[in-house]
């Protein structure tokens, strides 16, 4: 077992192992007051990927960013009823869709895994305008409810594609750390760390 600076057993281990875990979707999304957006996060399905935390949340002008939604089942009071997130881990995506969109939705989001916020996540900035959608092609409208991610997407995979790792803004694999937990008897069990 391991031992500490004097020689004492010590009754757990901590071993962190690395995992490259990727997250991308598109970078912008466009909408109109009263419509609707829908936001595909894909990741790299890896079984902590596959159970962890997935979060929607909108940067504030502290710099913090504020969850919307999680699958921990939290709705913000200001999104209830207009933003929900369906996790499809077979197949490594998940979907957040904001219904009834206000201009106070124009921001930038993040769509991430993890505990915290600050985990694995990709930006993106929504823009929110009256009437038509912008980048809907010539004529194009947004009618109510309509959802307008479709030309984002078609574009996105070929301009973002190469950028898809995020971690806090830089390119960075993900180290989970997993705990062993040693037992009296001498056996180990994996723990949450």
């Amino acid at each position: 077992g391991t031992r500490d600076s004097l020689g004492r057993s010590l009754p757990q281990s901590l071993f962190c192992l690395p995992v490259l875990s990727t997250l991308y979707g598109p970078r912008f999304l466009t909408g109109t007051v009263g419509g609707s957006v829908t936001h595909q996060c894909f990741y790299s399905i890896t079984p902590t990927n596959k159970h962890d935390r997935k979060y929607w949340c909108k940067r504030a002008s502290d710099g913090i960013c504020y969850t919307i939604i999680s699958t921990t089942g939290y709705v913000s009071k200001g999104h209830m009823g207009r933003v929900s997130l369906e996790d499809i881990p077979e197949n490594g995506t998940f979907m957040v869709t904001m219904t009834q969109l206000e201009s106070s939705d124009t921001g930038t989001y993040r769509c991430g895994i993890g505990s915290t916020n600050r985990d694995l996540y990709v930006s993106l900035n929504l823009t929110v305008s009256e009437g038509k959608a912008v980048g809907m092609g010539s004529g194009g409208s947004s009618p109510q409810g309509q959802h307008v991610l479709l030309w984002h997407t078609a574009l996105w995979y070929q301009v973002f594609l190469p950028f898809a790792i995020q971690h806090s803004g830089a390119k960075t694999p993900r180290c989970d750390c997993k705990q062993l937990l040693t037992g009296t008897n001498g056996t180990t069990t994996p723990g949450c760390a």
